[in-house]
């Protein structure tokens, strides 16, 4: 029930930053679910594989110290107490299996936020090239300003220089 809470806790996490996503709960049972989920997790890159084996490794240990503590347990070999216990195991699995099929359907969310990931490299790869282009623009124009300041300045001292000529030229006769 621990592992229960912490998976909760994470995705309730992810969903404060992600947003919340509604299920329908129309599932029939846990295991098929599971089956879906084995689908899925195909499709992840191998960084995420490795972490899930990891995480499979760890629950298949806690499976095999279950069954062995099973195994020693002596009550659990008469067949009703068998029954008994796989109709307890049973009942966990009906109560557990909306809160796998939430599970599922907020990594099946997150998956799509996942595959979109790659596309913003290329947005920011973009939107640098254009920075770099508007940089350039911006001093090609500067460029192009201070040539036509200094054409200004040339054509203002030759008019004056025309200016003086002329008021001398005025004055001498």
């Amino acid at each position: 029930m621990g592992k229960y809470q912490e998976v909760d806790q994470m995705i309730d996490q992810v969903e404060r930053v992600v947003g919340q996503w509604k299920p329908g709960n129309k599932f029939l049972c846990m295991y098929k679910k599971l089956d879906e989920l084995g689908d899925r997790v195909e499709d992840f890159d191998p960084a995420k594989m490795d972490q899930l084996a990891g995480s499979a490794k760890a629950l298949n240990q806690d499976l095999d110290s279950v069954l062995r503590s099973l195994q020693a347990m002596d009550y659990a070999n008469d067949e009703k107490n068998k029954i008994d216990f796989l109709y307890d195991v049973l009942e966990k699995a009906m109560e557990n299996e909306d809160h796998v099929g939430i599970v599922l359907d907020r990594l099946t969310s997150l998956e799509k936020i996942h595959k979109e990931a790659p596309n913003i490299d290329g947005q920011i790869s973009t939107l640098q090239n254009f920075q770099m282009l508007i940089d350039v623009t911006f001093q090609h124009e500067d460029a192009e300003i201070m040539k036509t300041k200094k054409l200004f300045l040339e054509a203002m001292h030759s008019i004056q220089i025309q200016l003086k000529e002329v008021t001398m030229l005025q004055k001498n006769q």
